[in-house]
């Protein structure tokens, strides 16, 4: 009596392929995650990293304005970033440096 194999072996393929392509599918849908995510975080550092140099910017446009008979208004609007500058007189609230030569503490707050 002579057995044909061949009609089992497809079966066992075909849940080997099967099994193969869900594995392969799960690999995707976890390094489309990460992807997704990293570019989500580099998004949030750059604005991060932007309003800290919009708000750099806004304490020297103040001092500049301080030195000069111009007008100073606040807020300042630098690229898309909506910048409010604060200048405290002493007392210091929390958080101002009280040391140096200095009887201000200028406080830069962005929006975006």
């Amino acid at each position: 009596m002579v057995v044909n194999f061949k009609n089992k072996e497809s079966g066992v393929i075909l849940i080997t392929v099967v099994i193969f392509v869900m594995i392969l599918s799960l690999l995707a849908a976890s390094v489309l995650y990460v992807m997704t995510n990293d570019a989500r975080i580099t998004d949030i550092n750059i604005k991060r990293i932007q309003a800290n140099y919009a708000a750099q910017a806004g304490i020297q446009y103040l001092i500049d304005c301080n030195s000069k008979p111009i007008l100073c208004t606040s807020p300042i609007t630098i690229g898309s970033y909506s910048v409010n500058v604060t200048s405290y007189s002493t007392p210091f609230p929390a958080g101002c440096p009280t040391g140096g030569a200095t009887s201000q503490c200028l406080e830069a707050t962005v929006s975006y």
